[in-house]
């Protein structure tokens, strides 16, 4: 893996992005006439946090504060035109990543999760046209800030549908010779009939990259994640569900035909 520090102008700024590149290699030589080389983007938790003029004062309130909140806790800056410098909310500095986006002119983006930060029609309409102007498809699972709970109205499924394009929590998507397993974990967990689906999906031995929030439980990254949430949530911790367990167990199994696991952190 290889990581760069790039300057990126957009509309609300010049920012500096971060970007780890990983090179994928499938197992087998190409289908004649199949093309076998791409280019996925992977962007998590971009935390939306809007309101629209017909929103609520409480709405309004909420977005306000939750945006807040998110900028003073993961504030990214960004260089102005006068030259000054400017704390981005969460949405303006996707701006930024999406003028790298647009730069490099991907294949395929995989989004894992936390869209936005509360489940409103605004953020998932927001999230929808600027994901919009990238310039490439995009497959995007929700996490557990997506989470609609059982009060969203219809304006909210909507835009939910809209963005998401299915309720589902267990597609696959064939892009080229690769299959893309989505899988919604937007609780931090995994059930059981979404792990009989991905052990099915794994046997037929097709190269695999798989989509969810919660990453899988990765030694090196334990103790960090504790420290951090004083919490074990990654999918496999001893803490976590007999079905996480078995999802990672799965998943380690077929290691010669999964490519990559994206997810909240790669």
């Amino acid at each position: 893996m290889a990581v760069f520090k790039l300057s990126c102008d957009s509309p609300a700024g010049c920012g500096t992005v971060t970007e780890s590149r990983i090179s994928l290699t499938m197992p087998g030589a190409p289908a004649k006439g199949k093309k076998h080389l791409y280019r996925f983007v992977h962007i998590s938790d971009q935390h939306f946090s809007c309101f629209s003029p017909e929103d609520t004062d409480e709405e309004k309130e909420l977005a306000q504060s939750r945006a807040g909140f998110w900028k003073i806790q993961a504030g990214y800056m960004a260089r102005q035109a006068d030259g000054s410098e400017k704390k981005l909310f969460a949405a303006e500095a996707l701006e930024v990543v999406g003028a790298r986006i647009r730069e490099l002119a991907p294949d395929l983006i995989l989004s894992t999760g936390d869209t936005a930060d509360f489940a409103s029609a605004e953020n998932y309409k927001r999230a929808k046209e600027l994901f919009d102007t990238f310039g490439a498809p995009y497959i995007a699972v929700p996490g557990n800030h997506d989470n609609m709970g059982e009060d969203g109205d219809s304006a909210l499924a909507d835009a939910y549908m809209s963005f998401f394009k299915t309720a589902e929590d267990f597609t696959v998507h064939t892009f080229g010779e690769i299959d893309i397993i989505a899988v919604n974990d937007g609780f931090v967990s995994v059930t059981k009939e979404q792990v009989r689906k991905l052990a099915g999906q794994l046997d037929k031995g097709r190269p695999t990259v798989i989509i969810l929030h919660a990453p899988l439980l990765c030694e090196s990254a334990k103790l960090p994640v504790l420290n951090f949430w004083n919490k074990g949530w990654m999918l496999g911790e001893e803490e976590q569900s007999e079905e996480s367990r078995e999802f990672r167990r799965i998943v380690n199994e077929h290691r010669d035909t999964v490519l990559a696991v994206l997810a909240l952190f790669a």
